[in-house]
């Protein structure tokens, strides 16, 4: 069963939900779903769905939900930070929590998702396990990274660059809005991530926590670097590599409602179930 559905955040404002319930309680954990960042959270919204379903149907309660300023939650993009996310995701776990009484309550994300799903746990003494697939590690990286989008367009509309990423990040720093494939960036959302290095910070969570690395098309070793600094504090730490496409990149026609890639719901499950046999 599935339920839609407004919460509130700690502004009062209403985030949109859904809540997959399991066909049969087989397990007492729930799993808040952290989506990515602007046109990724588009091209990933459903394998998002596929996997609630699939995990849901293993006996899992799952929780995916809008943040503020994003798909069916209230607000305008451009008025949401970091800062105002790490709140919506405190907010879900805490709707879980009232929704689905003495349940495990863990946090999955991808990407920009992952990241903030990493922070969010530094700051939670309840959560019980951590996923992460593919978080981003340098969010200034990152950023710098979505810019070349912008550019893009410059060439396909000026058959010439007429702002370098140089340009558009000073326009950015003076207060101008930035377009990234129609989602405009802002001061506030530019400077606060890039305040964010995953390698750099001293991670705290002492609960397990699963980080997926898609290698197909990476070039970096970055989700490695961040199994090492999980374990400087934290020896309940796995690293699982998957093989498959950039799922979050624009998918291939036949995908789009297909999206299941090989091994990654299953693994993910079967980790889960490991968990003090949840």
């Amino acid at each position: 069963m599935e339920k839609t559905f407004f919460f509130k955040n700690n502004a009062q404002a209403n985030l949109f939900g859904v809540l997959h319930y399991p066909e049969h309680h087989a397990h007492d954990t729930g799993l808040v779903m952290c989506a990515p960042f602007a046109e990724e959270k588009h091209e990933s919204y459903r394998l998002f769905v596929n996997c609630a379903r699939f995990l849901a149907k293993q006996g899992l309660f799952i929780l995916r939900f809008d943040y503020y300023g994003t798909g069916d939650s209230e607000g305008e993009w451009q008025d949401a930070t970091v800062n105002s996310w790490l709140s919506d995701i405190k907010s879900a776990i805490q709707f879980l929590n009232n929704e689905i009484s003495n349940i495990k309550v863990g946090l999955m994300g991808l990407r920009f998702g992952g990241t903030l799903a990493a922070i969010t746990a530094e700051n939670i003494d309840d959560l019980s396990f951590l996923i992460l697939w593919e978080p981003i590690v340098d969010l200034k990286e990152y950023i710098y990274q979505c810019l070349r989008s912008n550019l893009t367009t410059q060439f396909i509309l000026y058959n010439k660059i007429l702002y370098n990423r140089e340009v558009l990040i000073k326009q950015l720093n003076q207060g101008q809005l930035v377009n990234l494939d129609g989602f405009m960036l802002t001061k506030d959302m530019y400077q606060s991530a890039s305040e964010i290095n995953q390698l750099s910070r001293n991670l705290e969570f002492s609960k397990p926590v699963f980080i997926g690395s898609f290698e197909k098309n990476s070039k970096s070793d970055g989700m490695t670097k961040l199994l090492v600094n999980y374990h400087l504090r934290n020896n309940q730490v796995q690293l699982f590599k998957f093989e498959v496409p950039y799922f979050w990149q624009e998918a291939r026609p036949g995908e789009i409602f297909d999206m299941n890639p090989t091994g990654l719901f299953q693994t993910t499950y079967n980790w889960l179930i490991n968990l003090n046999k949840v």
